[in-house]
């Protein structure tokens, strides 16, 4: 049997393997500053990767977790990648929820565990394309917020945020996201 043929088989079939989608966690100084304008004062993201939503789907039938998360503190920093650009790293949050996006509508399940949330172990780099935002009582993502481009993607978005009968919290915690889902709805 020809090796080549049998190397460019296997590296083919690991390639739904090495896929991933890159976040965009880096951005221009005015950027960075007014997306932690934006989080200060709309504290509620949901993260969600819905490009690794479409690989998970594609190749293996499994659902992508996503996560209700209430940005508590933030603050701007050179980017990890390139030292002339900007991040916004969440350095306090709390989860609110956890689950999966099930045609394009969060589902809480207590069972999605939270290690997996990127700022399970700490600060982390918001990625603009992966957060979502309430605007108009719609799910959108936070570049498209902070007008930071018009790229389009082919991935699959949510197009709901959360409503506030689905957290499971008691109505004491719930009255701040309440607060803002309200608000941001209209």
């Amino acid at each position: 049997m020809n090796y080549l043929k049998l190397s460019l088989f296997f590296l083919a079939l690991s390639l739904p393997f090495l896929a991933s989608a890159d976040p965009w966690d880096c951005m221009s100084k005015t950027e960075a500053e007014a997306l932690k304008t934006y989080l200060e004062k709309n504290p509620f993201i949901l993260d969600y990767c819905d490009c690794c939503d479409d690989i998970a789907r594609e190749y293996d039938n499994k659902k992508v977790k996503g996560y209700l998360v209430e940005i508590k503190k933030v603050e701007v920093v050179s980017c990890s990648w390139d030292e002339e650009r900007y991040s916004v790293q969440v350095t306090e949050h709390k989860v609110w929820s956890s689950g999966y996006v099930e045609r394009g509508t969060f589902e809480p399940d207590a069972t999605v565990d939270l290690a997996d949330f990127p700022g399970a172990d700490g600060a982390w780099p918001v990625a603009a394309n992966y957060a979502y935002t309430l605007q108009k009582g719609k799910a959108v993502t936070l570049y498209k917020v902070n007008g930071m481009t018009e790229e389009k993607t082919d991935c699959r978005a949510p197009y709901s945020f959360p409503a506030p009968k689905v957290i499971k919290m008691g109505c004491w915690k719930k009255r701040k996201y309440r607060r803002f889902y309200k608000k941001r709805r209209k």
